[in-house]
């Protein structure tokens, strides 16, 4: 069973998703909520773990370089960490690594 997720959390997620939208416009297809947050087993200094799964990709570098700006003043905003892991979403569909495997489980799509 999912654990709640708190208030001040869900405010921060719903500002990322937005300006994520903002970015990528259609070719955002879902962005899942992992990690501690997802599994209810947060503290006081845990990250926002993202997977931003995006109908096409460039390499890795460039699409941190269109959302690594916008991240980042919300984490200075909500003085919490958000990351942000990019993934095209045919690659999450069709591979079964672990931390697919792991997101799969324990995500929870935004």
């Amino acid at each position: 069973m999912k654990k709640q997720i708190p208030s001040e959390i869900q405010i921060i997620l719903q500002e990322t998703e937005e300006q994520l939208q903002k970015i990528y416009s259609n070719h955002l297809q879902e962005l899942i909520l992992f990690g501690s947050y997802a599994r209810g087993d947060f503290h006081e200094e845990s990250d926002i773990d993202l997977l931003l799964l995006l109908d096409q990709m460039d390499d890795l570098a460039s699409e941190r370089a269109k959302y690594f700006p916008v991240i980042s003043q919300l984490s200075l905003k909500f003085d919490t960490v958000i990351s942000v892991i990019p993934y095209a979403i045919h690659e999450f569909h069709s591979k079964k690594t672990p931390f697919i495997l792991n997101v799969s489980q324990e995500g929870i799509s935004l």
